[in-house]
């Protein structure tokens, strides 16, 4: 199963991605398991990251991925 992850309507939606994404690699139960999508290749024009897709397995990561959203965002809030 894959979760896919997209930012509409946000000028800063790719650093968003890409904030997300380094925090889930923080949670052993996500390394390895998150790619950018959408980033163009060297020497190529593009509009960026435009999603983040998350492989989850069983063992309730759908849970701990929902967890780590909310303490992601929460800490997002608080920075800015």
């Amino acid at each position: 199963m894959e979760a896919i992850i997209n930012v509409d309507g946000r000028d800063d939606g790719q650093r968003q991605l890409e904030s997300l994404e380094s925090w889930l690699r923080l949670d052993p139960s996500f390394r390895g398991c998150t790619r950018l999508e959408g980033k163009p290749s060297a020497g190529n024009l593009g509009t960026g990251v435009e999603l983040l897709a998350i492989a989850l397995g069983g063992g309730g990561t759908l849970s701990v991925l929902a967890t780590s959203l909310s303490t992601w965002n929460n800490n997002l809030e608080n920075l800015t």
